[in-house]
């Protein structure tokens, strides 16, 4: 479309139209209000979410979504909490799936849930580096990791909220953590903590699945208190005209964790 056409389709869906240099609007947010403005489903929805939760939430999501909205591709960017709310305000995804504050300048919130963290240790290790490993454990549920000082530990990044919120229970219980491994990669380090290398902190729906898949490691999910949680959101870009495909997948996301997936993921009502 030329630019009168496509000034007219934004006005009449009552959104403004930000023009650039080449005196065409914006090719992204023009498309979608054109597809809008015609009723026609096409093109791109960028999402995005770390990769942990993407593996537990996205797939039923995305297969029903595409079920119901042929004409959308969608392009999963899987990465780090603070790396995704910095995508989506650069526009180079649509919607992320994220803990964000509600009231993050530039974006629309919506809570969706609040995801349990828990610690990850195989039984052994925890019995071998504590006096009294259920009482270590039972400390930890009220949020205290001082007996657990003498575990190795193996970290997500600092920008990565289960990282992050590890970091605040071992600082707040005077414990310098000894860590062993870093990573980005909750899968690799549960798959390092069923053989006995250290003590991880995941998403309470990771721990019951690696405590099934690895029965011989005698894995143990250890509670933090009820602090220990994350709250989910889905975000996108605060505009007068939001992209009516972006709300049918947050829609649909939000029905499929009330439907029961997230009593299924270990995830609460947010």
């Amino acid at each position: 479309l030329q630019v009168p056409a496509l000034m007219e389709a934004a006005e009449q869906l009552g959104c403004e139209p930000v023009v650039v240099g080449t005196g065409r609007l914006q090719a992204g947010a023009l498309e979608d209000v054109e597809a809008d403005l015609v009723g026609v489903e096409r093109g791109l929805l960028g999402v995005g979410v770390a990769s942990t939760r993407g593996h537990m939430l996205m797939p039923a999501t995305i297969a029903r979504f595409q079920s119901e909205h042929p004409g959308i591709n969608v392009l999963l960017h899987e990465s780090e909490n603070q790396e995704l709310v910095s995508l989506l305000k650069e526009g180079r995804v649509d919607l992320a799936v994220a803990t964000v504050p509600d009231d993050e300048p530039g974006l629309q919130v919506r809570r969706l849930c609040r995801e349990k963290i828990v610690m990850l240790v195989a039984e052994g290790l925890l019995r071998d580096v504590c006096d009294d490993a259920d009482e270590a454990v039972r400390e930890a549920g009220r949020g205290n990791m001082a007996p657990l000082s003498r575990c190795p530990f193996m970290m997500l990044g600092k920008a990565d909220e289960p990282g992050a919120l590890s970091r605040r229970l071992l600082e707040r219980s005077g414990v310098r953590p000894w860590v062993r491994v870093y990573s980005k990669n909750s899968e690799t380090l549960i798959d390092l903590a069923a053989r006995g290398m250290g003590a991880c902190f995941v998403p309470r729906a990771l721990a019951m699945r690696a405590m099934s898949d690895h029965p011989d490691a005698r894995l143990r999910a250890v509670g933090l208190g009820d602090e220990a949680a994350i709250t989910i959101s889905a975000a996108w870009r605060d505009s007068d005209h939001v992209w009516s495909v972006i709300l049918a997948f947050y829609e649909l996301l939000a029905t499929e964790l009330a439907g029961g997936e997230s009593a299924m993921l270990g995830l609460e009502e947010a």
